[in-house]
């Protein structure tokens, strides 16, 4: 569900800030798109620590990712798969 003011944007995961620790490095993602009609908003985009930090698990090159975001990409909360495969490890 969408919080209101907020869109679901896909990227595709490009990699992690080099010489950094796990959980204070940078993202850095490609192909950022508008989901739900598909148009390219940016053709790069990089989520500071803070933000990068909310991604559950390790990501691997290539890997899509989706999240909720207002239009400057600020308040941003991830989405699937990551959200889900988290909460399938609690429930197990």
């Amino acid at each position: 569900m969408q919080e209101r003011g907020k869109k679901l944007f896909t990227a595709v995961f490009e990699r992690y800030e080099q010489d950094v620790e796990l959980l204070k490095r940078k993202t850095h993602f490609r192909s950022v798109r508008l989901s739900k009609c598909g148009a390219l908003i940016a053709d790069r985009i990089v989520f500071d620590k803070e933000i990068a930090a909310k991604i559950v698990g390790y990501l691997t090159i290539g890997e899509h990712i989706a999240f909720l975001a207002d239009v400057e990409f600020k308040d941003i909360e991830f989405q699937y798969p990551h959200e889900l495969i988290n909460k399938q490890g609690k429930d197990e």
